[in-house]
This record gives C-alpha cells, sequence and structure tokens, in this order.
C-alpha cells in the first residue's frame, strides 16, 4: 500500500502510528511524535494563551499568534454554524432565516432608530 493511500484509509493519529512503526527513523513520523509530545507538554500554557483570546477576541499577543487563532475561531464558528444547521435540518426544525441572518435585522433595525432620532 502507498503512501497516499495509506493517508486517505486511516485517521491522521493511526497514520502517524502506522509510518512511526514502519520508518522508526522516517522523519515525518518523528515530526508528527514530536508534535504530538510539545502539545501535552505544553497544554496548560497553550490554554492560558487561548484563554486570553477567548476573554478577548481582539487581544494581541504576537501578529503570527493572533492571525493563526483568528483563522482557527472563524473556522470553527463556521463549523459549529454547519453543525447547528444540520441538527436543525435533521429535526426537520430548520428555519429560512439563520442566526446571523437574525443579527444583521437586529443592527438594521438599531441603525434605522439611530437614523430617525438623528433626522428628529
Amino acid at each position: 500500500m502507498d503512501d497516499i493511500t495509506l493517508q486517505f484509509l486511516t485517521s491522521k493519529k493511526r497514520y502517524n502510528q502506522i509510518r512511526q512503526f514502519v520508518e522508526p527513523e522516517d522523519p515525518v513520523a518523528r515530526d508528527a511524535a514530536k508534535y504530538v509530545k510539545r502539545v501535552h507538554q505544553y497544554e496548560s500554557r497553550m490554554k492560558e494563551i487561548l484563554g486570553f483570546y477567548f476573554a478577548d477576541p481582539q487581544v494581541q499577543v504576537t501578529l503570527k499568534l493572533d492571525g493563526a487563532v483568528e483563522q482557527c475561531f472563524r473556522a470553527l464558528i463556521e463549523h459549529i454554524m454547519k453543525d447547528i444547521e444540520e441538527e436543525k435540518a435533521l429535526r426537520n426544525d430548520y428555519d429560512a432565516t439563520s442566526e446571523t441572518e437574525d443579527e444583521d435585522k437586529d443592527e438594521d433595525e438599531e441603525n434605522k432608530e439611530d437614523k430617525e432620532e438623528e433626522e428628529n
């Protein structure tokens, strides 16, 4: 079985285990094992830093980290919103307006009220 087929047929965790077993000196397998080890090693510090972003999504730690965390959070939000829509569809409880559309309507109403106040 070639490497690409193995990647498609197994999970990321299982793939790395197989690579490490078959080729213990393989740099890709070593990097994957090192990555997992470091995630566990620095888990508490990583949670602390991510906590800053949860407390204030616009906090600035470093440019590189700020961009990466923002992309991660945006991807997570997109994933969660898709999950919510799929759950609604499975329950046949799907509403044509999504949560973001409702929020947009609220903002439009607030803007309209502000304009009316300015005109008066």
